[in-house]
């Protein structure tokens, strides 16, 4: 993935409302320019079509509905009433019934403006350029494109909050939306990882990072270590908040501290309320990560930073609770931790994968944090799937061609040839035999292991590339992510020919069905329009199929 630059502070908030978001690394040096192709976000600078294709991915801006709706405001004058004001500024939240009755799902009042939705579509659908690492022609893959119909509507608007944002720290990692149940959604801001509850329409902090994180037993061998990390919390939160937890083994490659453990491999020591040692043999407190990436699943919540951190908190643990790993996995220059799955092996151990720009995969134990196995590929790794039965590993990244792997022996099972440029995006069906991955080719493809010499079907978006794929537990859905204003809803169960397309506006943090299959969510990354949408299954679907 692209890694030469990370977003400078005034460019960012452009874009995206993170007043606590601070860019500590490569920043970009444009003379105070606002505009992001004044930056060299990719190895090559002279590639003038992948700048523009950058620019166009990432500038989705609603200034021009922010203003209109100034103008707007203006105009009805100071008797409006604060419902109509939020209704103007897009802070209001929007029930199914407040649809129904016509109002815009995000809020946007389209009726106060001086164009028509449909005509900023058809503007947005002209002028959006597709960010691509390779320059090559789509025209093949355009000749592969499935034939879809659209008007399926396999999932009903239920609730847009806007009490929910979301921060995106690189444009190209759109992990960052995890459902743990139908009510249950975790999401990313700033430096917090906050839990959603779609019962009481409250969000609330449940891991903060924008400070240092200490284990509570270093805290008492450091109690300088106790005071900063108070005042900063104190600062940020009203209150002092320490996170820790004992420590697991060193892998050598970073620094661990998590719940006790055994030693890894490398330098490290064990574990058992103790930390794990740097590659020279010392220790360090992780500091403020900037979240690439995040994975919710099995009791657990793993973030990746980017940095190459990855710090783990178990959900039972509460808001207060320590975490239970929090270290630097890799020290290399491209450190960034671009994927994090959470899985069971085939023993039905709970394993954590993390996938890096250094080209490993690395495997750690939910329990003690040891690191179990690392794999090397020949390009930087984006994503990492692991199959239902934890035997096989689908692993995409840097190149066209993505791999299949066995996940004990790390041994290359199968090329998997199609896609045209970058892919970071994969997802296990969960009957074992299906897979998809997502590219910046526009494209997901979706593959079957028994026949893995082409993809079963392939799949097209409507403008950009494929961020974020995602499988229904019950097998009867693909979710499918653009980087900005589409998700597109497969019928899996009928081949994938039938399809709903849900239309925002918005840079897409994320996506997730919860795991009953009865709800997905959307997080939408907006300067103005931030928010979390909520679908409800549409059951009478399966009413209409039955009698088909």
């Amino acid at each position: 993935m692209t890694t030469s630059t990370v977003y400078g502070e005034a460019e960012y908030t452009r874009y995206l409302d993170t007043e606590q978001a601070v860019m500590d690394h490569d920043m970009c040096d444009d003379d105070e320019s606002d505009e992001y192709d004044a930056c060299d976000y990719s190895d090559d600078s002279s590639d003038a079509d992948s700048q523009d294709g950058l620019q166009a991915e990432w500038d989705w801006d609603s200034t021009p509905l922010r203003d209109r709706t100034a103008d707007a405001r203006q105009v009805q004058g100071a008797d409006d009433s604060d419902e109509d004001n939020d209704m103007l500024d897009g802070a209001a939240d929007v029930s199914a019934q407040q649809a129904a009755r016509g109002r815009d799902i995000q809020g946007i009042p389209w009726e106060r403006l001086h164009f028509t939705r449909a005509k900023y579509r058809a503007m947005r659908l002209q002028q959006y350029k597709n960010y691509k690492n390779l320059d090559v022609s789509l025209d093949v893959v355009e000749k592969e494109v499935k034939e879809v119909s659209t008007d399926a509507e396999f999932f009903n608007f239920a609730y847009n909050t806007r009490a929910v944002k979301s921060t995106i720290v690189h444009f190209q990692l759109r992990n960052l939306v995890w459902a743990t149940s139908k009510h249950d959604v975790y999401t990313m801001h700033g430096h917090t990882i906050s839990h959603y509850s779609a019962l009481s329409r409250r969000s609330l902090d449940f891991l903060d990072l924008g400070g240092p994180v200490v284990p509570i037993s270093h805290l008492q061998r450091a109690p300088w270590l106790y005071h900063q990390r108070a005042t900063t919390a104190t600062l940020r939160t009203g209150g002092p908040r320490i996170y820790g937890g004992g420590g697991a083994g060193g892998t050598g490659e970073g620094v661990s501290s998590g719940a006790g453990g055994a030693a890894g491999p490398g330098r490290g020591d064990a574990g058992g309320g103790g930390a794990g040692g740097a590659e020279d043999g010392t220790w360090e407190a992780v500091g403020r990560v900037q979240v690439s990436t995040m994975c919710v699943r099995n009791g657990l919540m793993a973030a990746g930073g980017f940095n190459g951190e990855m710090v783990c908190k178990r959900l039972d643990s509460g808001a207060e609770g320590g975490v239970a790993y929090a270290g630097r996995i890799t020290r290399d220059e491209s450190a960034i931790t671009n994927a994090v799955e959470i899985f069971e092996s085939a023993s039905g151990a709970v394993r954590v994968l993390t996938s890096n720009n250094d080209c490993l995969v690395r495997e750690f134990d939910a329990d003690s944090f040891a690191i179990l196995s690392r794999h090397h590929l020949p390009w930087p790794i984006n994503h990492t799937s692991v199959s239902p039965n934890g035997k096989l590993v689908v692993v995409v990244g840097d190149d066209p061609d993505a791999f299949l792997m066995d996940a004990t022996s790390g041994r290359v099972v199968a090329p998997l040839a199609g896609h045209v440029d970058y892919s970071f995006a994969s997802a296990w069906h969960p009957n074992g035999l299906t897979f998809a991955t997502g590219n910046q080719d526009t494209t997901c493809r979706v593959w079957d292991l028994r026949c893995l010499s082409h993809s079963l079907a392939t799949l097209k978006g409507r403008m950009g590339a494929i961020r974020s794929v995602r499988f229904s537990s019950d097998g009867r859905f693909l979710a499918m992510a653009e980087p900005a204003d589409f998700v597109h809803v497969f019928d899996v169960r009928g081949g994938y020919a039938r399809c709903q397309e849900i239309d925002l506006f918005g840079e897409i943090a994320g996506v997730s069905f919860s795991p009953d299959s009865e709800a997905l969510f959307v997080g939408v990354a907006d300067r103005t329009y931030s928010s979390l949408l909520e679908f409800n299954r549409a059951r009478r679907c399966d009413y209409v199929d039955a009698g088909v």
